[in-house]
This record gives structure tokens, C-alpha cells and sequence, in this order.
């Protein structure tokens, strides 16, 4: 039997949510073995984390686009008025432009655009079957005007169904393009991550996330405060695990707190399991998510779950609030109450843990394969 030629489009490999559900997919379409993957990205892989689990699968393979970006951007940093940039500009054009026929010309019988249509322009005018994720709420959909180029593609994944039922609501000419798949948990293998993870001692809440606008860490570390001197919780510390371009923001913002001292910074971590099950409960606050990832990952480690009710994801994850608890975005009194209650009431907390795990299947390896499985298909089957 004849394997399908699937490439994976993404512009780059850093340590966050998108990549980290790709990494699974790849690994359970693998399983299969009906495909041939590659994978196509703007930049080489510089995360080690990344180099590692690509060098362990030398059958997928790995394509840059633009291999000249890290170079164009040390001169950057060490030229000050960046004369090359008009150079920069001539070469990429070049190089996208080559590089958009060996993608048209290519072998690859199917394109999936995974983040965002960020390949929009290599592959509008491909003639070959194309399928976009986007990772983001209808909001986030609707804020970067993508319906402009869902024309381009055969179909459209999403990450929720609220955000399908509103996208065909307000586009019922394309309704027959979206679908909804979740985005897949690697039950066994958090399990078994979790018997090699770092740990911290004491009684703690946890937030991983990257370190970013969106996610609005600041309502954490404000609630925290709030909630350390009204319940004098000087035993109770906030462990905030991840990086990004607003840590040092963050973190000059803590030391004018007078929960400072308890507030602490771990940094990257590609393996946060550990803290997540020794908290108390883990903290999600972003104003939008396209699929809160981490709040399924939390749950498989029996934490409680406490996060922004954000349109498109956390209410349907957290099933309405019964498995786990919703604050309003940016409610710093309302998530210093939870915390508290979360502190005091064992037996509403351990039933919140209770009914989230027992909900997990619907986000399981197995049921997304194989919902991707089909969808590779019957792209392919309606495009011929």
C-alpha cells in the first residue's frame, strides 16, 4: 500500500503549547504507518529539546525554509543601524520564492498549515490539498481577519466547539470546511514523565505557562498577594513555571508586593508535571486560548484545576465549572476567593479533581488520531 506524503507546516519549534501537541500528533500518526511526514519550518531548530526528539525520528523529514534567519538576526544584535536589512529583504524574497516551487513541485500529496495559516502566502497557490489548524478563540480568528484566507484551504481544524458553532453562525457558507478536534493527551506518557519530574517542597499553587501578554500573569500574581495577606498565608507560596518576553516585567512587578518573597520564578521547564501534582491547585488566567493544553495535562495529574472562563476552552474543558473552578478574566478578588476556598474545602476540591479526570477520554491519543486519520483522508478524497 502506497504511504500518503503528509507535511507539517509551523514556523518554528519553541517550548509552548502548539509545539508540544504537534510533537504528540507526529508520534501517534507514526503509529499508523500510512504516512510519510515531513516537516517544513522558516528557521533550523535551535531548542535542544527538539533537536533531540527529531534526531530520535530520522523518519520524518525536517525542511527550513529560511535557514538564513539566525544569521540575519545576530547581525542584528551586533550591528547597530542593521545596513543589511534591504540585503536581508532581497535574499529572503529570493530564497521564499525558490523555496514556494520545490514545496508546489514537490512530492507531498497533502499540506497541513498547522499554526495559524502563518504559510499562507508558500502555499496559496499550491494545487494540492490543504488543511489549517488555528490555535486561538474565534475572537483571536475573527481579531486577525482569517476568513480572508480560509478560501485558500480545503478544510479548517478548531480546537473547541464553541468556537465552530460560532464560526458557523456567522460564516454558514463554510460550514462544510471546519471541523472541531481536540487537541490530544498523552495520558501514559505524563504518567511516566511524572516519575523523573523536579519537585518543590512546601504547600504551593502553580501556574505553567509561558510568559506572555495573553496569558496575564499579572491577575496570578496580584490575586496571590491579595489572597497571602487576607488569609496571612505566609506558609503558601506561588510557583510561576515557564518563560517568555514579560518575565523580567513580572518579575520587577512582584518585588513591590508584600507577597514577594513567596513569589517565585522556576523558568522553563519541559517537564512541570511534578509541580503540578504537588500544588495545590494550577492556575491558568489568559484572556484567550485557542485550547487551554495545560489545563488537560494538570487534570491527568489529579490537580485541581482553577482558570479564566475565556471564551472558547476553559468552560468546556472544565465542564461548566465541575471540574474545576472559573473566575472572570482579569478578577483578581474573585481568584484570591478560590484560593482560598480551594485552601479550606478538601471535599468540593478532591470532587472537582474527581469528575475532570473521569472525563479525560474525550481528549484522548486515540480518538484525535484517529478523528486526523480521516480528515487526512477525506481531504484528499473530495480535492481528487
Amino acid at each position: 500500500m502506497k504511504k500518503i506524503n503528509v507535511a507539517f507546516c509551523i514556523p518554528d519549534m519553541i517550548i509552548g503549547g502548539v509545539e508540544t501537541v504537534l510533537i504528540s500528533t507526529l508520534e501517534e500518526l507514526l503509529k499508523i504507518g500510512e504516512f510519510n511526514i515531513s516537516v517544513f519550518m522558516r528557521s533550523p531548530l535551535q531548542e535542544p529539546f527538539y533537536i533531540e526528539w527529531f534526531e530520535k525520528h530520522p523518519e520524518i523529514k525536517l525542511t527550513s525554509t529560511a535557514p538564513l534567519v539566525p544569521f540575519f538576526e545576530m547581525l542584528k544584535k551586533h550591528t547597530k543601524f542593521f545596513p543589511l536589512e534591504n540585503i536581508r529583504k532581497i535574499i529572503f524574497s529570493i530564497y521564499k520564492r525558490y523555496k514556494r516551487l520545490t514545496l508546489s513541485y514537490g512530492n507531498i500529496d497533502i499540506f497541513i498549515d498547522y499554526k495559524n495559516c502563518q504559510f499562507f502566502k508558500e502555499l496559496q497557490n499550491i494545487k494540492k490539498p490543504k488543511i489549517t489548524w488555528i490555535h486561538g478563540s474565534f475572537e483571536f480568528f475573527e481579531e486577525h481577519r482569517y476568513i480572508n484566507m480560509i478560501k485558500k484551504y480545503d478544510k479548517l481544524v478548531v480546537l473547541t466547539n464553541d468556537f465552530m458553532n460560532d464560526f458557523i453562525k456567522k460564516y454558514p457558507e463554510h460550514k462544510n470546511k471546519v471541523i472541531n478536534i481536540y487537541n490530544p493527551i498523552g495520558l501514559d506518557d505524563i504518567k511516566s514523565k511524572l516519575e523523573k519530574a523536579p519537585r518543590y517542597e512546601g504547600k504551593y499553587f502553580c501556574c505553567v505557562s509561558r510568559l506572555s501578554p495573553p496569558k496575564d500573569i499579572r491577575t496570578i500574581i496580584y490575586a496571590f498577594n491579595e489572597f497571602y495577606q487576607r488569609d496571612n498565608a505566609k506558609d503558601i507560596k506561588l510557583l510561576i513555571v515557564g518563560d517568555g518576553p514579560k518575565r523580567k516585567e513580572l518579575e520587577d512587578l512582584k518585588e513591590n508586593l508584600v507577597a514577594r518573597d513567596n513569589i517565585v520564578f522556576i523558568g522553563t521547564a519541559t517537564n512541570p508535571y511534578g509541580y503540578m501534582q504537588d500544588s495545590i491547585a494550577h492556575i491558568l488566567s489568559s484572556t484567550h486560548e485557542g485550547f487551554g493544553m495545560v489545563l488537560t495535562e494538570a487534570a491527568i495529574t489529579k490537580t485541581l484545576n482553577i482558570s479564566s472562563n475565556h471564551k472558547s476552552g476553559a468552560s468546556e474543558i472544565l465542564l461548566d465549572g465541575q471540574g474545576g473552578y472559573l473566575f472572570e478574566i482579569g478578577d483578581v478578588i474573585g481568584l484570591s476567593k478560590i484560593m482560598s476556598i480551594a485552601c479550606t474545602n478538601d471535599i468540593e476540591r478532591q470532587k472537582k479533581i474527581d469528575t475532570m479526570y473521569d472525563s479525560l477520554e474525550r481528549f484522548s491519543a486515540t480518538k484525535t488520531t484517529e478523528k486526523i486519520y480521516s480528515l487526512i483522508k477525506e481531504t484528499l478524497h473530495d480535492h481528487r
